[in-house]
């Protein structure tokens, strides 16, 4: 019985249920695989209050303990009919023309571990099928934090790419200035196009029997979190202007269940 007694005010403690201010809360991480764990507790108001207990996703660029508590209302997007979703990290906005997207949990310009920022997503869960499509854009990388499971199937597809000379999501980032920082260079011969871009390869010659591409950079890590160089300029031939191409963007997705 004294064993019961010792169990019973353990789990009090854990939970604090103890008297505090109306709209308070009590979070305190313990271990757990794929991330911390949150035990979050109400305020004691009618002395039989319950804990609430939900796995935060670990994250390579950000803290994702920030947003603790905002897991346990973000929405769940079930995007499984044909349409497509748009994170859009200039304007910090989500729009969808199929996919039921709830009450957005999402922080714009978050400064990044490694430097740089981003756009935070958080969700409990995600799923992309059917002939659905998140399509990334604007100028900053998205870290999607998913308290949950993640599956992406049957024609479901998520796409961060550049656009044209648009980059992609943190794509054509100002550290590209060279080769050697992975921008692709111009072609130097009529007819001939300009280097691919690098990053976590180099880029494509663009040119004969001249490596004109940008040269492979950037951490194997991820961290920070950021978009490949642009390609360089082709020349100018039959009175067409030439067009850069822009760099792919870059996402983190974060997941406490399975991807």
């Amino acid at each position: 019985m004294e064993i019961v007694r010792h169990v019973v005010l353990v789990v009090l403690a854990g939970c604090s249920f103890s008297a505090k201010p109306a709209g308070s809360t009590h979070d305190a991480p313990v271990a757990g695989e794929g991330g911390p764990v949150i035990v979050d507790a109400p305020p004691d108001t009618a002395g039989s209050a319950s804990c609430t207990t939900h796995a935060v996703p670990p994250s390579l660029n950000v803290d994702p303990t920030t947003w603790r508590a905002s897991f346990l209302t973000a929405p769940v997007w079930s995007c499984t009919a044909a349409g497509t979703t748009t994170i859009d990290s200039t304007a910090g906005t989500v729009t969808s023309t199929s996919c039921p997207l709830g009450t957005l949990a999402v922080t714009n310009n978050v400064t990044q571990s490694g430097g740089g920022n981003a756009m935070v997503v958080r969700l409990r869960g995600l799923t992309i099928s059917g002939g659905h499509t998140l399509r990334i854009i604007g100028d900053k990388p998205i870290v999607l934090l998913v308290a949950g499971n993640v599956s992406v199937d049957a024609g479901g597809m998520i796409d961060a790419s550049a656009n044209g000379n648009t980059p992609g999501p943190g794509g054509s980032p100002a550290s590209c200035v060279d080769t050697a920082s992975g921008l692709g260079a111009v072609g130097t011969a009529n007819n001939w196009g300009g280097g691919g871009g690098g990053f976590g390869t180099a880029g494509g010659v663009g040119e004969y029997q001249l490596a004109n591409g940008g040269a492979a950079t950037g951490d194997p890590s991820l961290v920070p979190l950021r978009g490949g160089c642009g390609g360089g300029l082709g020349t100018t031939t039959f009175g067409v202007t030439p067009h850069a191409g822009g760099g792919g963007g870059a996402i983190e997705i974060d997941a406490s269940g399975t991807i």
